[in-house]
């Protein structure tokens, strides 16, 4: 068999990473993987020819689900998602947009060749970390009564509207370290860190109306 046609056979990969650093510890993960043919790339769009698989790092990707349609469509590639954030409803989306494989940068090597790999074949691959949390978070909304999600709905919008810490406490009839405890959970429950970030996400999932 010549060299050329053994590379042909090799699994193409696009590696989708804007961040350097992260881009090369990724590219160094498959590196050694005779069985792939992996090229890195800062943006999508400079993606060419027609990989089998692309791996989409959403660190500075912008609309993360958009990119995982266009990896799907456009470049006709399974999708392999890594992502730095834990949010269920961001996975989801990006399973709806043709998303095969989702992993943490916290996972292995051994997990994102094996997304590759499943994502090749038009198989799903989690890594144990976002598994846990798509399980638990399932199991949470199962287990909310209606009140509370009514609750957490009325608390959105008054963070939307501005609202202070201490001027919801007196809307709610609630002492000020509540109202604190009470977002805690929430941003938890929709996987930010701040009020900014709650209102943004609650605006793209229609919270707010």
């Amino acid at each position: 068999m010549s060299t050329d046609v053994a590379r042909d056979a090799r699994l193409q990969v696009a590696l989708v990473c804007a961040p350097e650093i992260l881009r090369l510890g990724l590219e160094r993960m498959l590196a050694h993987d005779a069985a792939l043919n992996l090229r890195a790339h800062r943006r999508l769009d400079a993606v060419q020819g027609a990989p089998d698989v692309a791996i989409l790092c959403d660190r500075e990707l912008g609309d993360v689900a958009g990119a995982c349609a266009a990896a799907a469509e456009r470049l006709d590639a399974g999708v392999v998602l890594v992502t730095v954030g834990m949010d269920p409803h961001v996975v989801l989306d990006c399973l709806a947009a043709g998303a095969t494989g989702f992993l943490t940068e916290a996972d292995s090597a051994s997990d994102l060749k094996a997304a590759t790999q499943a994502a090749a074949r038009g198989e799903y691959h989690l890594g144990a970390r976002l598994l846990t949390l798509l399980l638990d978070w399932q199991r949470g909304q199962r287990r909310r009564p209606q009140s509370t999600q009514a609750a957490e709905l009325r608390l959105l919008a008054l963070v939307a509207g501005g609202r202070t810490t201490d001027e919801i406490a007196a809307t709610l009839g609630v002492a000020p370290k509540t109202v604190r405890n009470r977002l805690s959970l929430l941003y938890r429950r929709l996987g930010v860190g701040s009020r900014a970030e709650a209102v943004r996400v609650a605006e793209l999932r229609g919270l707010l109306h």
